[in-house]
This record gives C-alpha cells, structure tokens and sequence, in this order.
C-alpha cells in the first residue's frame, strides 16, 4: 500500500511546512502565494530585465554622445573652412591691390623718370655752365675763408687783454687806465676793461666780448655801425619796446654838433636781474650803437665795481666833437656815497 503523499507548501519567508488549506503561514503570517496563484518574479529574470534595460540605456547614451561629437567636428570643420576660404580671398584682394599699385607706382616713376630725363636734356647745357661757376666760387670761397681766419686771428689779436684765462672777476675793472680804447671811423669812440672779457671778435666796425663772472653769470658786449635809415629814435623805440623800468625822462636829444645822442638801461625781465644798458649816436649819415647786458650781482664786495665798469663804458663812449670825463674808481665811490 503506497504512502499518502502529504500536500501542502512550504513557506517562502521562515521555511516551516503549512497544510495545502492554510493561506497564512501558522509561524509567521506569511501569504501561500500557491493558493492565491501568485508566484514571486524569479529573481534571475528580473535581474537580467535590469541589466537588458542598462544596456539599452547605455546604448542611447553613447549613440548620443557620438551624434553630438560628430556634429561638433562636422560643424568645426565647416567653420575652419570657412575661414580658410576667407583668408584666402582676403590674401588674394591684397595681391591684386598690390600688384595694381605697383603697376601703377611703375607708370610713375616712368612718368618721373621721362620728365626729369627731358628737364635734365634741356638744361644739360646749364648744367655744366653751372658746375664750373661753382666750382670757382668753391675755390673763391675757400681762399676767403682762409683770408678771413688769419685776418680775424690778426683781429682778436688787436683785442687787448681778452683772454681764455681771464676770470671774469669785476675787482679788475677798478683801474681807470685799464680801460682799451678803440675809435669806428674816427668819428666813434668806446672802450672795455681789459682784464675781464674771455672771448671777443672782430666783424669789419661790429666788435662782440663776452664773459663770465664769479657767479658763472654772462655778461657780453656788442658795439655795430647801422646802415643808413637807421635813426636813433627809431632804435630808441625797438629797444625800450622790449624792457622793462626805462627812465622816461631820458630820450633822444640833437647837439650842437648835429650828433643825436641818447643812453638808457632797462629790465629784460620781470626778476629785474638781467639788466641792459645801450648807448646810441647818429652823425646823420651812419648810427653807432654800443650794447651791454649783464646780471646784476650779488656778490657784495664787487656790487660797486660792477656799476664802475659801466659808468667807465658810458664815459669812454664819445662822439666827435665831445668828450665825457672818466673818473676814478674812487672818485666813484665818493659820488655813489653823496
């Protein structure tokens, strides 16, 4: 006799034996998925279904990917080529322009060339004609020139006392025949300190000197004969245009001689250190002007010397038919005192 099979199912979640009617587990209340035809899923199958769908996902993602790239390579690669066409028109408009203006700076320069070429044909003749006159007034020029140097070393040779070595220093103006005297046309007499002045020169009846003092200050000197038409009043005016604190009581006045004679000092800036003094005279036919400027010092003990060299000037500068008296230093100094 065979053994009655026993039916009945075994629980999923605690693994006891229920009977085939029990529709709860009767140890831990679990459902008989047998009863209620409810199978669980088989877990293999729903873990392949997610690695099927991971797959597929992937898949999508990457075909994404590829599609993005090559439409970024395609869309690049477009505008690479773009560009490359560009710069090569761009390129190719440049050597057009080039090559028109260089044609066009070739019918130039040929124009240029046959026009100088048919002025140069014309005036060949004048050429030469000019070439030897210049090559001769080369040569005058040159003789003049050397003339011209040894006669102004032979010039600033009759300057006496002007010398490099000289210091400039106002103690050497206080001796009254320390004074060189030089005459324009025997008409025109002025003199200077010898002594003081470093450098001087010589220009036909124009004599320049000039110096530095103590105070590394210039002072210069410049005696010119004007041409004719150049009347004292008409210098008076220019001069005193320009400075600054002119005496107005002192002006232009005729003698008896018929020489029109003025003297006057001034400013040439609003400091009032850089001073000008100017001495003119006209006989009527020439006018001689005599002109110093100077910084007024500072340097205490020689503030009196300086003003004794210009009151020497101002007293050697004669015209025919009058003569002012220098004076001494100290006779100088005596008057400033008064």
């Amino acid at each position: 006799m065979k053994k009655k099979k026993n039916k009945g199912w075994y629980c999923p979640a605690c693994g006891k034996f229920n009977g085939e009617e029990s529709k709860f587990c009767l140890y831990c209340g679990a459902q008989n998925a047998m009863q209620n035809n409810m199978r669980p899923a088989p877990k293999k199958q729903f873990k392949g279904l997610t690695v099927a769908l991971g797959i597929v996902l992937i898949a999508l993602i990457g075909a994404s990917v590829f599609v993005v790239q090559k439409y970024r390579s395609t869309n690049t690669a477009a505008v690479q080529t773009q560009k490359k066409n560009a710069r090569a028109d761009s390129e190719k408009k440049s050597k057009e322009i080039k090559e028109k203006d260089k044609d066009t700076d070739a019918k130039e320069a040929t124009t240029e060339w046959n026009a100088s070429m048919s002025f140069s044909k014309q005036s060949s003749e004048d050429d030469g004609k000019t070439k030897t006159a210049n090559a001769a007034t080369t040569s005058a020029a040159s003789a003049t020139t050397a003339k011209s140097e040894e006669a102004s070393q032979a010039e600033s040779a009759a300057l006496e006392g002007v010398a490099d070595s000289n210091t400039g220093s106002y103690s050497s103006v206080t001796d009254l025949n320390n004074y060189k005297q030089i005459s324009i046309d025997g008409k025109f007499t002025f003199a200077y300190p010898k002594g003081f002045f470093q450098k001087g020169s010589i220009d036909g009846d124009n004599y320049s000197f000039w110096a530095v003092d103590e105070k590394n200050n210039e002072c210069t000197m410049n005696v010119k004969v004007l041409g004719d038409g150049n009347s004292v009043q008409e210098q008076y005016d220019n001069i005193t245009s320009t400075l600054m604190n002119v005496n107005p009581n002192i002006k232009p006045n005729k003698s008896d001689s018929g020489w029109t004679y003025t003297y006057f000092s001034g400013y040439l800036n609003q400091t009032r250190g850089q001073i000008e003094t100017d001495i003119i005279a006209s006989d009527g036919n020439k006018t001689y002007m005599l002109e110093v400027q100077y910084i007024e010092t500072d340097l205490g003990e020689y503030v009196n010397e300086q003003g004794y060299m210009m009151d020497c000037i101002y007293r050697y500068c004669n015209r025919s038919g009058s003569k002012h008296n220098p004076r001494t230093y100290q006779d100088f100094i005596e008057t400033e005192k008064e």
